[in-house]
């Protein structure tokens, strides 16, 4: 149980029950903090993408940034099937030109089974594109051919649709601190009294034998509309830390209050083909091929443990792997209180970040404000964090790699 004597702006008494877990994680701060920097190079990208945490212990804040693209990603598929249902309606502009074969009687049945925003028709057709633009196929196969390949077996026989969890139980999707976890669920789990397991069975009492023809004609029309948008990128979230896998997952385990251990989202953090173990000294990532890096209490907490040369050392790294018009964002990046030596190192780091031609932004604010941006549970957790016993404001740096990089 949490309480607490203030609110979260004023210095407060908060006790934290044993039972609820002693292990802080930078949740919805961090996403806040790193999130505007993503999407610039999201939207200003059309090709795959790679985002690296590093230091990251259990990987929470990477299954936060997985579930941020996927929202993102079901919410294209909606308005992808939305448009596909307006040029559907457009019979005169032949937009969709065998829906022009199909008496009145047929069209307004089939408009019947897609039209209503929760249909099952409706989710059955958008689930095959919200998994291909999560899961998008190779770059060799990213044509019409394949993808509409892809999308007319998958209208054809799958049985599952895109269900929403808000997390954790109990919760409503809206609430502060929640979540949302989004899972391919079986049609019969979500709806048990209905016949048709696919869209190729809703559509069969329609179309009889044409459905297949029908389904064909629907994959080609989104497959155009996927390649004309060049809407296929895979954006792939990685997690780094020198401590085995294993371990951090168990210590998550022993730390995590058993509410957050019983949800997907938490589960989902222990896949470990997503997490990298290793030194930070020695980043294995090629030159030019990570978009966007992120540190949460990484800089400037060990670099008493580098000392200088490490710490230029690892600047160098990050500058020449990031690719041009990648950016990173190191939270907390605070100078003020920090010892004297701590400070030049600092200030070292971003200076050689300028002779390699990078650009170097920053944000302070203090820790009322910072707090104020909190969900429960990080404010509560927060003062085990040692950014949070320091004093004085605290700095979120952005390093940005221009598209094309002037080396002083």
């Amino acid at each position: 149980m949490i309480s607490e004597t203030n609110n979260h702006t004023s210095q407060s008494v908060i006790e934290l029950d044993p039972s609820e877990g002693d292990v802080y994680a930078w949740g919805k701060t961090a996403r806040i903090k790193a999130e505007p920097a993503f999407l610039a190079i999201y939207n200003a990208s059309k090709k795959d993408l790679v985002a690296v945490d590093l230091a990251s212990s259990y990987p929470h804040f990477r299954q936060i940034m997985v579930g941020q693209h996927n929202q993102r990603m079901q919410t294209e598929a909606r308005k992808m099937t939305g448009a596909f249902l307006n040029a559907f309606q457009e019979v005169r502009k032949n937009k969709i030109p065998i829906v022009s074969t199909f008496d009145r009687d047929t069209f307004v049945n089939l408009l019947r089974k897609i039209g209503p925003r929760k249909s099952l028709g409706r989710e059955l057709l958008s689930a095959p594109l919200y998994q291909i633009l999560v899961d998008p196929p190779s770059e060799d196969q990213r044509n019409v051919e394949s993808v509409s390949n892809f999308l007319f077996e998958r209208f054809m026989n799958s049985d599952e649709i895109i269900d929403i969890v808000v997390e954790p139980e109990g919760s409503r999707q809206g609430d502060k601190g929640n979540w949302i976890y989004l899972q391919p669920k079986k049609v019969e789990k979500k709806y048990p009294d209905v016949e048709e397991k696919t869209l190729s069975q809703v559509f069969q009492e329609i179309l009889g034998d044409r459905t297949p023809e029908f389904l064909r004609v629907v994959a080609e029309y989104f497959a155009s509309q996927l390649i004309k948008s060049e809407g296929l990128r895979r954006v792939t979230f990685l997690s780094f830390d020198i401590m085995p896998f294993n371990q951090i997952v168990n210590d998550a385990k022993g730390g995590f209050p058993q509410k957050m251990q019983d949800t997907l989202f938490f589960k989902s953090a222990q896949d470990g083909e997503r997490h990298i173990t290793g030194d930070v000294l020695y980043l294995p990532f090629a030159s030019n091929s990570v978009d966007f890096f992120t540190s949460f209490e990484g800089w400037p907490f060990y670099a008493m443990s580098f000392k200088m040369d490490g710490n230029i050392e690892i600047a160098r790294q990050i500058a020449d792997q990031l690719v041009p018009g990648g950016k990173a964002v190191f939270f907390g990046w605070t100078m003020d209180q920090n010892t004297q030596y701590t400070i030049e190192i600092l200030r070292q780091v971003v200076k050689e970040w300028g002779k390699l031609g990078l650009i170097v932004e920053r944000e302070s604010q203090t820790k009322n404000e910072i707090r104020s941006l909190m969900t429960d549970r990080e404010f509560v957790l927060s003062d085990r964090s040692p950014l949070f016993k320091q004093s004085g404001i605290i700095t979120t740096l952005t390093l940005s790699k221009p598209l094309s990089v002037e080396v002083a």
